[in-house]
């Protein structure tokens, strides 16, 4: 005789059932790599670098899953389902991915993403894990960092504007400057402003591509602004300065540059060189009074020396020389307006002396000679202008004297008769 057992019936024949507890759990550990940097420690990242992201599913339950799958909105999957994975089982190699690094993620300075794991177990609804770090216990979000070098460069031009054509350099007139700006990093800046200590305005002319007011790593921002020359400027034959450009990068930091005048990679000023054009002219006149008779020995001829700038330079050293009146003429007497003792473009210097007439000049009939006017220019070279009657002619100042020519004649007689009367054969002295 046979009977089949029953779980508590002599009359039943209904098996035996043990309940055993099913928790079925999933894990996933998501680890993203990427480097930046080259060899050097330089930070080169740049969009459409790749990060890579490697996974890793663990069965954390007590019962078999099948159809592990990995999802992540963010980035490209590749590899699984995973067919069965058995209790405490981990799976690092099925699912990869990469993700594409874009402009946004390298302002940010990292790339934040999370994926979901899927299993299915014998029974019961799928299991799910948010993807962490490092842990099966967490579910923090995988953040790869991305390295920023934020960097702006300055190159500043200048080009001289002769205004009036005369093909040298005068006060007021101006030079024009451009200003060229580039983000040189890897990072988005904003409030881009460019200054410099001799032009205001600055104007930005163009290069915001898509006028969002960011300058952007593949954008060159052009900005202009002029300069009116000053008489100091074309003393030193050129104009030499500098400008700086600041912008802010996304973490708030603020970068500058100093401008060079052809690289990105100096910081050397802009030099604009200014035509220098030194030149003097000296006018010499004369004044002569007799006194209303002729012309007597030891009479004054005054002299009047007007010395004037007739270049774009101020001079120095200023000295009118006349061998008549014994060499360097004293003075100026007036003209300088400032007291600098520089000959300006728009001062006349006054020099005067006097000549004390000889017999000599008086049997000339007059008097002719020339002073000399020497400067120094700024560069340290010298001109010199013969007088003249006007700033372009260098003739001899002629002085007529009046001559008188007159002769007399006294005559005296002596005789002596010797004592007696006069004979023939006697003298007359």
């Amino acid at each position: 005789v046979t009977d089949l057992s029953d779980d508590n019936s002599n009359l039943e024949d209904d098996p035996t059932v043990t309940q055993i507890c099913s928790a079925a759990s999933i894990a996933l550990i998501k680890v993203g790599t990427y480097d930046g940097f080259d060899p050097a420690g330089n930070c080169i990242a740049a969009p459409g670098d790749t990060i890579t992201y490697a996974f890793t599913v663990t069965n954390t339950g007590n019962v078999t899953l099948t159809n592990v799958v990995v999802t992540d909105p963010l980035v490209t999957m590749v590899g699984g389902p995973i067919a069965s994975l058995a209790p405490g089982a981990s799976d690092s190699t099925t699912f990869t991915a990469t993700y594409v690094i874009t402009q946004a993620d390298i302002d940010a300075g990292q790339f934040t993403n999370q994926a979901t794991a899927t299993g299915t177990p014998p029974s019961g609804p799928n299991v799910t894990d948010l993807s962490d770090d490092n842990s099966n216990l967490e579910d923090d979000p995988t953040v790869t960092d991305i390295c920023r070098d934020p960097v702006i460069a300055i190159v500043k031009t200048g080009v001289f504007n002769d205004e009036n054509g005369n093909q040298c350099s005068d006060p007021q007139e101006t030079i024009t400057y451009t200003f060229t700006v580039t983000n040189e990093g890897n990072v988005t800046l904003s409030n881009i402003n460019v200054t410099d200590p001799l032009v205001s305005p600055i104007s930005f002319v163009s290069g915001d591509t898509n006028n969002d007011g960011l300058l952007q790593v593949d954008e060159t921002w052009t900005y202009t602004g002029t300069y009116a020359i000053t008489q100091d400027d074309i003393d030193a034959g050129q104009v030499t300065n500098q400008a700086t450009a600041t912008g802010l990068a996304p973490d708030q930091s603020t970068v500058s540059d100093v401008s060079d005048d052809t690289s990105v990679l100096e910081d050397d000023p802009t030099i604009t060189p200014l035509c220098q054009g030194a030149d003097i002219a000296i006018v010499k006149t004369s004044q002569y009074d007799d006194g209303g008779d002729c012309s007597d020995p030891g009479e004054l001829i005054n002299y009047t020396f007007t010395v004037t700038n007739e270049g774009n330079v101020s001079l120095s050293n200023i000295v009118v020389d006349d061998p008549l009146l014994g060499g360097v003429v004293p003075g100026p007497d007036s003209g300088d307006t400032d007291n600098d003792g520089q000959l300006d473009v728009t001062e006349t210097w006054v020099y005067t002396g006097s000549y004390a007439i000889t017999q000599d000049d008086i049997d000339a009939g007059q008097v002719i000679n020339q002073a000399t006017a020497t400067g120094t220019a700024p560069d340290q070279s010298t001109v010199t202008d013969l007088s003249g009657s006007t700033v372009t002619t260098d003739d001899s100042t002629t002085t007529t004297l009046c001559q008188s020519p007159a002769i007399a004649i006294v005559k005296t007689s002596q005789y002596d008769d010797g004592g007696d009367c006069s004979d023939p054969g006697e003298l007359i002295n």
